[in-house]
């Protein structure tokens, strides 16, 4: 399939009702950017692109639609390549990520991190401090899906501890990450639950992500709901 081919089948795919669903999740994202095309709908082409000639894709490939930004990143998580291209290919998608629904999406199809987490850890390192709030977000995202384990928990949370950037997105992911650590690492992360800014919107958040969590017990929800009413007070 050519460039001008996906695009064809991206709008003859495009269902209405589930664009004006995706803008109303991306409200930072002009609707017109969006088609509507359903995620397995667009896994399916990229998977299409990745056993075929994908670095002559990923060289051509437009960027003008959400749906073409969300295949590009799914042939890189997709596509057999060596690990120095993959990375080679991931810094340069991560600088366009512009909403959550990509760079959640992009995380999740890198698997590639679970085989390779020190090498990995590395190069996602930086973006923790970076100043574009889709590039912490992404590092952010990337902890949460390969690196909530005891290994990178110390390392994680002094990461998270430097980052300025006062963006929604940034801080939802922050407050989420930290709900999937407690899930993790129960006990270091209850220890910096105690010894963090409790005053921040971050941490009334993590608060409450637990509490929603399935995967927390009774016991630990309600010394969470103590941590909250002492908010209050």
């Amino acid at each position: 399939m050519d460039i001008q081919d996906i695009r064809q089948t991206l709008f003859s795919l495009g269902e209405d009702d589930y664009k004006r669903f995706m803008s109303s999740l991306l409200p930072n994202i002009h609707p017109d950017t969006i088609i509507g095309v359903r995620l397995p709908v667009l896994r399916k082409i990229a998977k299409r692109i990745a056993r075929g000639d994908y670095l002559a894709y990923l060289d051509t490939c437009k960027r003008d639609y959400y749906e073409e930004k969300m295949i590009e990143g799914f042939v890189i998580g997709m596509a057999d390549m060596t690990f120095d291209e993959r990375c080679g290919c991931i810094a340069r998608f991560v600088s366009c990520i512009d909403n959550w629904g990509i760079c959640d999406s992009f995380c999740a199809c890198l698997k590639f991190a679970r085989e390779n987490r020190e090498e990995v850890w590395k190069q996602i390192v930086p973006y923790f401090i970076s100043h574009h709030p889709y590039e912490v977000r992404f590092a952010v995202v990337m902890a949460i899906f390969y690196f909530a384990s005891e290994e990178y928990i110390d390392d994680f949370f002094e990461r998270i501890s430097l980052i300025t950037a006062d963006d929604y997105y940034v801080k939802m992911a922050i407050a989420w990450a930290i709900s999937v650590y407690y899930v993790e690492c129960p006990a270091r992360t209850k220890e910096y639950l105690m010894h963090c800014d409790k005053t921040s919107w971050i941490y009334r958040k993590a608060l409450t992500k637990i509490i929603e969590s399935k995967r927390v017990s009774d016991i630990d929800k309600a010394w969470i709901r103590e941590c909250r009413s002492e908010i209050k007070k």
